[in-house]
């Protein structure tokens, strides 16, 4: 049988590592062979990023894997203190030949690097909450596109769902995985950057304002409602206005109001994935191997 490997560059975000995550079991999900991916980190495995962290990164990566559908499917490793620089952020080989494997070209694979978290983590939604982060506070200083609603206008935001009766917590670089999970996990929609905790709300097929309209957020959050700067508060200040909203995957406009196009859009994204989930187990001569029979045959094969 085919073996695939994957060389994976980290960083002190837990999106990264999601990302890295999502796109092998996504790959072992269509194509039912042994992968393995290898994560290479710049640092030993006690490692903290900041002296005030209260766990490592390393903490952090093992909690949320245990979240995944098919957990143990994918073969995982870590190199500590790498010394591959990883210029591309990785490198793939199948059989132990280079596999060519773009996953940014043109924007176009929206779906490559979608992998839920397994719907029996699922808790009950608290319709009141609404989890919210901002950029400022994340572990460095993110990029200026995702840093283009200033403190000021994030406390606007904040003020006007309290306004709403919604219950907002906010979460930072420094809390506890655990509590992250929790508060993504049971509220009925998230407001943040494109960054920090994202991909923990995507892998819940959460609902998501992200404030980016940058095509890598698209990669990232398909199923966001993505808002530009400029319209921020147009849509922010107006959940139930309705409203022209056209995004990218979009075949023509809608009038619906931006809480609606969220929250369709999740749900959407929900159906989908698992509608695809069923297509590929009905694939003539497809593996249907149970996670453990996987997780035996990755430990004997790689």
């Amino acid at each position: 049988m085919r073996r695939e490997y994957i060389n994976w560059k980290t960083t002190p975000g837990v999106g990264d590592f999601m990302m890295g995550l999502n796109i092998a079991y996504g790959r072992w999900g269509r194509k039912r062979r042994p992968i393995t991916i290898n994560f290479h980190w710049y640092h030993d495995k006690d490692h903290r990023h900041h002296c005030e962290d209260s766990e490592t990164i390393i903490e952090r990566f093992d909690y949320i894997h245990n979240f995944y559908y098919q957990s143990g499917a994918v073969k995982v490793e870590h190199t500590f203190n790498s010394t591959n620089p990883l210029e591309f952020r990785f490198d793939w080989s199948k059989d132990d030949e280079p596999l060519k494997m773009d996953l940014y070209s043109g924007y176009k694979n929206f779906r490559l690097n979608t992998w839920p978290f397994d719907p029996k983590h699922r808790l009950p939604t608290d319709k009141k909450k609404v989890v919210l982060w901002r950029a400022m506070m994340n572990a460095e200083q993110p990029r200026l596109w995702k840093r283009r609603i200033s403190n000021d206008g994030w406390q606007i935001i904040i003020d006007h769902l309290k306004d709403l009766g919604y219950n907002v917590v906010e979460l930072e670089y420094k809390t506890p995985i655990s509590e992250v999970t929790y508060h993504i996990n049971t509220c009925l929609f998230t407001i943040s950057y494109d960054g920090m905790w994202h991909y923990i709300a995507k892998n819940f097929h959460k609902p998501m304002i992200v404030l980016s309209d940058d095509m890598v957020t698209h990669f990232n959050t398909v199923q966001a409602l993505r808002i530009s700067y400029r319209k921020t508060f147009e849509y922010c200040l107006n959940l139930d206005l309705i409203t022209s909203i056209k995004q990218g995957g979009d075949e023509k406009a809608s009038e619906i109001s931006p809480y609606d196009y969220m929250m369709k859009k999740a749900d959407k994204e929900d159906r989908n994935f698992w509608e695809r989930q069923q297509e590929y187990n009905n694939r003539p001569n497809q593996f249907k191997w149970s996670k453990d029979k996987w997780i035996e045959h990755n430990a004997d094969t790689i």
